[in-house]
Protein backbone atom coordinates (compact mmCIF):
# COMPACT_ATOMS: atom_id res chain seq x y z
CA UNK A 1 0.00 0.00 0.00
CA UNK A 2 3.00 1.99 0.46
CA UNK A 3 4.20 1.26 -2.75
CA UNK A 4 1.02 2.12 -4.57
CA UNK A 5 0.93 5.34 -2.15
CA UNK A 6 4.33 6.92 -3.11
CA UNK A 7 4.03 5.88 -7.10
CA UNK A 8 0.99 7.90 -6.90
CA UNK A 9 2.94 11.04 -5.00
CA UNK A 10 5.61 10.10 -7.67
CA UNK A 11 3.19 10.51 -11.11
CA UNK A 12 1.34 13.36 -9.36
CA UNK A 13 4.73 14.86 -9.04
CA UNK A 14 5.92 14.21 -12.26
CA UNK A 15 2.82 15.92 -13.67
CA UNK A 16 3.14 18.67 -11.93
CA UNK A 17 6.80 18.82 -13.08
CA UNK A 18 5.98 18.38 -16.74
CA UNK A 19 3.09 21.46 -16.36
CA UNK A 20 5.98 23.75 -14.81
CA UNK A 21 8.14 22.71 -17.92
CA UNK A 22 5.33 23.55 -20.21
CA UNK A 23 3.81 26.37 -18.11
CA UNK A 24 6.94 28.66 -17.42
CA UNK A 25 9.04 28.68 -20.69
CA UNK A 26 5.37 29.59 -22.20
CA UNK A 27 4.78 32.66 -20.72
CA UNK A 28 7.65 34.50 -21.68
CA UNK A 29 6.97 33.37 -24.86
CA UNK A 30 3.47 34.54 -25.05
CA UNK A 31 4.76 37.59 -23.60
CA UNK A 32 7.27 38.42 -26.65
CA UNK A 33 4.39 36.90 -28.98
CA UNK A 34 1.70 39.95 -27.56
CA UNK A 35 4.56 42.78 -27.59
CA UNK A 36 5.64 41.46 -31.18
CA UNK A 37 2.41 41.94 -32.34
CA UNK A 38 1.75 44.90 -30.95
CA UNK A 39 4.74 46.44 -32.52
CA UNK A 40 3.90 45.33 -35.63
CA UNK A 41 0.51 46.44 -35.84
CA UNK A 42 1.54 50.05 -34.76
CA UNK A 43 4.73 50.10 -37.15
CA UNK A 44 1.95 49.05 -40.30
CA UNK A 45 -0.50 51.29 -38.82
CA UNK A 46 2.13 54.56 -38.22
CA UNK A 47 3.76 53.33 -42.17
CA UNK A 48 -0.09 53.14 -43.68
CA UNK A 49 -1.20 56.57 -41.91
CA UNK A 50 2.43 57.92 -43.15
CA UNK A 51 1.92 56.86 -46.90
CA UNK A 52 -1.60 58.27 -46.97
CA UNK A 53 -0.86 61.78 -45.65
CA UNK A 54 1.93 61.42 -47.67
CA UNK A 55 -0.20 60.88 -50.82
CA UNK A 56 -2.64 63.66 -49.56
CA UNK A 57 -0.18 66.43 -49.82
CA UNK A 58 1.46 65.36 -53.15
CA UNK A 59 -2.91 65.68 -54.52
CA UNK A 60 -2.95 69.04 -52.05
CA UNK A 61 0.00 69.95 -53.94
CA UNK A 62 -0.57 69.22 -57.50
CA UNK A 63 -4.21 70.65 -57.29
CA UNK A 64 -2.33 73.89 -55.87
CA UNK A 65 -0.30 73.97 -58.93
CA UNK A 66 -2.97 73.47 -61.43
CA UNK A 67 -5.13 76.14 -59.61
CA UNK A 68 -1.63 78.30 -59.43
CA UNK A 69 -1.50 77.83 -63.41
CA UNK A 70 -5.17 78.79 -63.79
CA UNK A 71 -4.64 81.73 -61.53
CA UNK A 72 -2.09 82.87 -64.04
CA UNK A 73 -3.50 82.73 -67.20
CA UNK A 74 -6.68 84.38 -65.65
CA UNK A 75 -4.40 87.15 -64.22
CA UNK A 76 -2.35 87.90 -67.60
CA UNK A 77 -5.70 88.02 -69.63
CA UNK A 78 -6.69 91.03 -67.02
CA UNK A 79 -3.10 92.14 -67.17
CA UNK A 80 -3.17 91.59 -71.50
CA UNK A 81 -6.85 93.09 -71.96
CA UNK A 82 -8.11 96.54 -71.11
CA UNK A 83 -12.10 95.89 -69.72
CA UNK A 84 -13.58 97.47 -72.65
CA UNK A 85 -11.62 95.13 -75.06
CA UNK A 86 -13.04 92.24 -73.42
CA UNK A 87 -16.70 93.27 -72.80
CA UNK A 88 -16.58 94.06 -77.19
CA UNK A 89 -18.57 91.59 -78.65
CA UNK A 90 -16.56 88.15 -80.02
CA UNK A 91 -13.64 88.93 -77.71
CA UNK A 92 -14.53 87.29 -74.88
CA UNK A 93 -15.28 84.08 -77.12
CA UNK A 94 -11.82 84.03 -78.60
CA UNK A 95 -9.87 84.53 -74.98
CA UNK A 96 -11.69 81.48 -74.24
CA UNK A 97 -10.80 79.48 -76.34
CA UNK A 98 -7.05 80.28 -76.37
CA UNK A 99 -7.19 79.96 -72.59
CA UNK A 100 -9.09 76.17 -73.75
CA UNK A 101 -6.14 75.28 -75.99
CA UNK A 102 -4.09 75.48 -72.64
CA UNK A 103 -5.97 73.89 -70.36
CA UNK A 104 -9.15 72.34 -71.28
CA UNK A 105 -9.95 72.76 -67.24
CA UNK A 106 -12.03 76.68 -68.75
CA UNK A 107 -15.49 75.97 -68.88
CA UNK A 108 -16.54 79.67 -69.25
CA UNK A 109 -15.55 82.96 -68.68
CA UNK A 110 -16.99 86.44 -67.39
CA UNK A 111 -16.19 89.82 -67.07
CA UNK A 112 -17.93 91.84 -64.05
CA UNK A 113 -17.91 95.42 -63.95
CA UNK A 114 -17.60 97.20 -60.36
CA UNK A 115 -21.46 97.35 -59.67
CA UNK A 116 -21.18 93.55 -59.93
CA UNK A 117 -22.97 93.09 -63.15
CA UNK A 118 -21.97 90.54 -65.24
CA UNK A 119 -21.33 92.55 -68.53
CA UNK A 120 -19.93 89.84 -70.67
CA UNK A 121 -19.62 86.15 -70.72
CA UNK A 122 -18.88 83.36 -72.89
CA UNK A 123 -19.62 79.78 -71.73
CA UNK A 124 -22.98 77.26 -71.30
CA UNK A 125 -24.86 79.51 -69.47
CA UNK A 126 -27.24 82.81 -69.52
CA UNK A 127 -25.19 84.93 -67.19
CA UNK A 128 -24.92 87.96 -69.22
CA UNK A 129 -26.67 91.30 -67.13
CA UNK A 130 -26.91 89.17 -63.83
CA UNK A 131 -26.14 91.32 -60.72
CA UNK A 132 -23.69 90.00 -57.89
CA UNK A 133 -23.26 93.50 -56.06
CA UNK A 134 -24.84 91.47 -52.85
CA UNK A 135 -23.10 88.17 -53.12
CA UNK A 136 -20.53 87.53 -50.43
CA UNK A 137 -18.00 85.88 -53.09
CA UNK A 138 -18.52 89.11 -54.98
CA UNK A 139 -17.87 91.46 -51.86
CA UNK A 140 -14.88 89.41 -50.94
CA UNK A 141 -12.78 89.74 -54.36
CA UNK A 142 -14.22 93.51 -54.35
CA UNK A 143 -12.67 93.62 -51.19
CA UNK A 144 -8.75 91.76 -51.77
CA UNK A 145 -8.47 93.48 -55.42
CA UNK A 146 -8.73 97.08 -53.78
CA UNK A 147 -7.21 96.52 -50.88
CA UNK A 148 -4.12 94.78 -53.05
CA UNK A 149 -0.96 96.97 -53.84
CA UNK A 150 -1.53 98.89 -56.60
CA UNK A 151 -5.29 97.60 -57.02
CA UNK A 152 -7.45 97.29 -60.10
CA UNK A 153 -10.68 99.71 -60.42
CA UNK A 154 -11.75 96.13 -61.66
CA UNK A 155 -11.96 92.55 -60.01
Amino acid sequence: MRAAKAARSYEALRRRILATMIVVPSVPFVLALAVGVYQFTTALREATLSRVVRIAEDHRDAIQIFLDERRADLEFIAGSWSFEDLTRTGVLDQVLRDLRMSSPAFVDLGVFDAGGVHVAYEGPYELTGKVYRDAAWFRSVLERVTESPGGRDRP
